[in-house]
């Protein structure tokens, strides 16, 4: 027998008979859609709806910035827009045109090397604000539609956590539960998530999800299934499993979200052909589709993942050139300490200031003696406010300590401070050059 669930007739828009009365998903059943897929209000109070850029601090909108700008470096450092071979006529590729000896041939792209996927990247940050891992889209490595980065960042994360974990991922309480381990983590990706990457970030747990580009593909999914799941305080239901938070570029006042997304409208809308073989007779319908990928190939979105990359490099020089004269102004300090005899020898007081170097980072004592506006004015202070630990040695050794960070009283660490991020990145995105990632690309 086949049973059949009619939709009542006492109501112009009919909950289905098999959501209970009192399940939150049918009482948000005859709101107007507009309402489910806008932006979270997230953490404030729900009198006031806020937007969720409103509520976040300058501090984390910053936080979120620096893991912002090490995705766009990422993504230009292998950007490839070679997505239906080397070979051919793409729309808005000259700059990557390489010049012909016989004229009468198709052109040439840079660069000479396989199109592995989109050109969106991911990376993952843990409670502390460590970076964890990247990931890439690779649907053209294995032929698949579902390689793509959320996702296959997750899975690599699980693999990580069973083999080595430094990173905090989750309360340690919940160690024994997989179904929490990802609960502290948040993943910063170049494009909005599909509903594959939701719906495994979902499951996983992972506590955010930070976009810089806006993908209308994916109908504001992120906001549909959050605010499905959560109040308006942003508390999660009852019985309802915790989708990530989404948080817009535009939430973080991210420069290069706008510049993405009415780049790619003007693309969408554009008459020409994305790309043509001239050597074939027949022209596959979808080499005209002005999709996403293809919009991600051309040379006006890699001039603004270049833009932002040209800023990230700029802040990085300054920042170390800051870090070696503060390196030099903290040694001098010490000098001063064993001279007025707070340190018993320069030996001591040495040692002392090497391990501090070891343990904290040269870049993160920079911050004692420079300020954002003396590191960088054109990276918008997209640096740090504050030290990032409490340099005890040195406080016993006659410098003045920094203000401590205070403490995850759950996790019994200190958080790095954004000084400390912005230091962590440039670690990362030289380990993950350095490993030649593009050319060997994870294999799950």
């Amino acid at each position: 027998m086949t049973h059949t669930l009619e939709p009542k007739a006492d109501s112009a828009i009919s909950v289905p008979q098999w959501l209970a009365p009192d399940d939150t998903t049918a009482g948000a059943w005859q709101q107007p859609l507009e309402k489910l897929m806008s932006a979270p209000t997230g953490i404030g109070a729900a009198a006031s709806r806020t937007p969720l850029e409103s509520q976040l601090d300058e501090g984390k909108k910053e936080r979120y910035r620096l893991y912002a700008y090490l995705v766009m470096r990422l993504v230009l450092e292998n950007h490839n827009g070679n997505r239906f071979g080397l070979q051919g006529v793409y729309d808005d590729r000259a700059a990557e045109t390489l010049p012909l000896l016989n004229p009468s041939q198709p052109n040439v792209y840079k660069p000479l090397d396989s199109y592995f996927g989109h050109n969106i990247a991911c990376i993952a940050v843990d409670g502390a604000g460590h970076v964890i891992d990247f990931e890439f889209n690779h649907n053209e490595v294995f032929r698949s539609p579902i390689e793509h980065a959320e996702a296959r960042l997750v899975r690599r994360i699980f693999g990580l956590n069973h083999l080595y974990d430094q990173h905090r991922l989750a309360d340690p309480n919940n160690d024994d539960n997989y179904y929490k381990t990802l609960e502290q983590v948040t993943i910063v990706t170049s494009l909005e998530s599909c509903a594959q990457c939701l719906g495994i970030m979902t499951l996983s747990a992972v506590k955010e999800v930070v976009y810089l580009q806006p993908d209308p593909g994916v109908s504001c999914l992120g906001n549909v299934l959050y605010n499905l799941s959560h109040d308006t305080n942003g508390k999660l239901l009852l019985g309802k499993t915790a989708s990530p938070l989404p948080i817009s570029g535009l939430d973080i006042d991210f420069p290069y979200f706008k510049t993405l997304m009415t780049e790619y409208q003007k693309f969408s809308k554009a008459t020409g052909v994305f790309f043509s073989d001239p050597t074939k007779k027949q022209q596959p319908s979808f080499w005209k589709q002005p999709s996403i990928a293809a919009f991600l190939c051309t040379d006006t979105a890699k001039t603004i993942f270049q833009d932002a990359s040209n800023k990230w490099d700029t802040a990085r020089g300054q920042w170390e050139s800051a870090s070696e004269k503060a390196k030099q102004a903290i040694h001098q300090a010490f000098s001063g300490a064993v001279q007025s005899g707070s340190a018993a020898t320069d030996t001591d007081a040495t040692q002392v200031f090497d391990a501090a170097c070891t343990d904290f980072g040269v870049a993160q004592l920079a911050r004692l003696v420079y300020t954002p506006g003396q590191l960088d004015s054109s990276f918008q202070n997209d640096l740090v406010q504050l030290p990032s630990y409490p340099l005890q040695s040195m406080a016993a050794n006659g410098v003045a300590a920094p203000a401590a960070i205070q403490p995850d009283q759950a996790a019994g660490e200190l958080l790095l401070t954004n000084a400390g991020v912005f230091e962590n990145t440039i670690t990362f995105f030289d380990y993950v050059k350095a490993r030649g990632f593009r050319a060997t690309p994870h294999l799950d």
